[in-house]
């Protein structure tokens, strides 16, 4: 339920955000799915485009619109496999692909696991 209620707070700041004022509309995609979208992706692995973010392809995080890019700190649970820096689902590859289907707009891409991995 937390979950669902920050994803009604984001869309509700939609509006009043500074890239919605621009002339283009924001294409936005919302991920929502249980253990597969918790994100066990490890950043390290990510090509350097991936990791770093594109201007177009955008996340909303701490109250506003920034590049697209592994943010969640690894877990301890992760940090057994391996896992030393970030963590991510599929929204990074799908935040991307959809910026490569639309070359002229801005997407933002955002995942919503419904689940917590038990590892």
């Amino acid at each position: 339920m937390p979950r669902i209620i920050a994803l009604l707070t984001l869309l509700l700041h939609l509006p009043s955000s500074d890239i919605c004022a621009a002339d283009k509309p924001l294409k936005v995609f919302i991920l929502a799915g249980q253990s597969n979208m918790v994100g066990w992706g490890d950043s390290l692995k990510l090509d350097t485009d991936l990791r770093s973010g594109k201007e177009r392809v955008l996340m909303f995080e701490n109250g506003k619109w920034q590049p697209l890019r592994p943010f969640k700190r690894a877990m301890k649970n992760q940090e057994k496999f391996g896992m030393t820096e970030f963590s991510f689902g599929p929204e990074i590859a799908f935040g991307h692909e959809m910026a490569k289907s639309w070359p002229t707009r801005t997407s933002a891409s955002s995942s919503l696991p419904l689940a917590e991995a038990a590892y």
